[in-house]
C-alpha cells in the first residue's frame, strides 16, 4: 500500500539547555495553538496529527516476595549446605549460655535485596531465655556475605529468607 500522506506539522521541540545554539528559533506559543506539533517543520496535507508516541515507563518493583510468590529464589553462594556451613563456622555460642546449658533454635528473617545484600533482620519468635543466642545469631548475619538475588519476570527481586541457628552444647 502507498505511504500515508504528509501532515503540515510545525517544529516545537520543548527547550533544553545546550552548548550551541539552534539555527531556527521554536515558533511563539500563540502560533502552536492550530497547529500540528512536531520535532520537525514539515509541508503537507491539512488533517489530523498522527497519534503520540505512548511513553512506557517502567515501574520500579519493590514487593519483597515469599518463597511460594517468587519465581527463581534468592540463593546463598554454594547452596543451602554451604549456607549452614558458613553460619556454624562464624557463630560463636556465647560462653553464660554455654556455662547455663541454653540451647534451642532461632530463627531470623531477613530480606536478599536486587542486589544480593542482606537487610531487614527480625528474630522470629523472640524468647528472653534466647537473649544472648538471638544477639549472636543477628550479629552473624550482619556480617553475611551477598546472595544471589531471587528473579521475578527475569529481573532481579528483593525476597524474604528466614535462617536457622540451632544452638546446641556438645
Amino acid at each position: 500500500p502507498p505511504p500515508p500522506p504528509k501532515i503540515e506539522t510545525v517544529r516545537f521541540v520543548p527547550p533544553e539547555p545546550s552548548e550551541k545554539d539552534d539555527e531556527e528559533p521554536p515558533p511563539p506559543q500563540e502560533k502552536l495553538v492550530n497547529e500540528n506539533v512536531s520535532t520537525v517543520t514539515q509541508e503537507g496535507e491539512e488533517g489530523e496529527p498522527p497519534p503520540p508516541v505512548e511513553v512506557v515507563q517502567e515501574i520500579e518493583d519493590n514487593t519483597v516476595y515469599t518463597a511460594v510468590q517468587i519465581e527463581e529464589p534468592a540463593s546463598f553462594p554454594g547452596g543451602d549446605k554451604a549456607l549452614l556451613a558458613w553460619i556454624s563456622k562464624t557463630v560463636v555460642y556465647p560462653q553464660q549460655d554455654k556455662e547455663n546449658g541454653v540451647e534451642g533454635k532461632v530463627y531470623v528473617k531477613f530480606i536478599v535485596e536486587k542486589d544480593g545484600s542482606v537487610t531487614g533482620f527480625e528474630i522470629q519468635n523472640p524468647s528472653p531465655v534466647r537473649k544472648n543466642l538471638e544477639k549472636e545469631a543477628l550479629r552473624v548475619m550482619k556480617l553475611m556475605p551477598k546472595w544471589n538475588p531471587a528473579k521475578q519476570g527475569g529481573k532481579p527481586a528483593r525476597m524474604y529468607f528466614v535462617a536457622p541457628f540451632n544452638y546446641k552444647i556438645n
